[in-house]
């Protein structure tokens, strides 16, 4: 479905920070292309030398899975300060994360460990969802268990 321009009321409370991520649950939807709003990001140490940023995003299409909350995941380099909410980062010249920066945004920051996310906040973005069914160990996940994320952020639709 394409995005009309005005952003539907979420059924919903908005919430943001540590309440936000500790109460998310697994969403799965149908595999395809969304329109997505920046909810907030955060930081994730997930094995001794595995960072991950999560950027959270809120559908904003119309339809059945409307604010439905879904993440993008992104490798990166490390992660300075502490892992957690709005945490700090350093990703690679050739990452995804700056390669879809790039693409959205039409440029590079100077410096890969200050990145500015105001850019995210203020646009609707569209993005390919993806059905998580094999784990990170290539096990199958079990239908029930399934999950959908984010697997690209495409284009700008509206904002700056």
């Amino acid at each position: 479905m394409k995005h009309t321009g005005q952003i539907l009321p979420f059924e919903d409370e908005f919430r943001t920070g540590r309440d936000f991520i500790s109460g998310q649950k697994i969403v799965k939807i149908p595999e395809g292309t969304y329109d997505f709003a920046f909810v907030c990001y955060e930081t994730k140490r997930l094995h001794v030398n595995a960072f991950k940023l999560v950027i959270w995003f809120r559908l904003v299409s119309p339809g059945e899975h409307h604010g439905v909350v879904l993440g993008r995941y992104y490798n990166i380099k490390r992660i300075i300060g502490k892992p957690g909410l709005n945490g700090g980062f350093k990703v690679g010249p050739k990452s995804d994360f700056i390669r879809e920066y790039a693409a959205l945004f039409g440029c590079i920051p100077k410096r890969l460990d200050r990145i500015p996310m105001s850019p995210f906040s203020p646009v609707v973005l569209e993005g390919v969802t993806h059905t998580v069914s094999i784990s990170a160990r290539r096990r199958p996940i079990p239908e029930p268990a399934r999950y959908s994320v984010i697997n690209q952020l495409t284009k700008r639709i509206t904002g700056r």
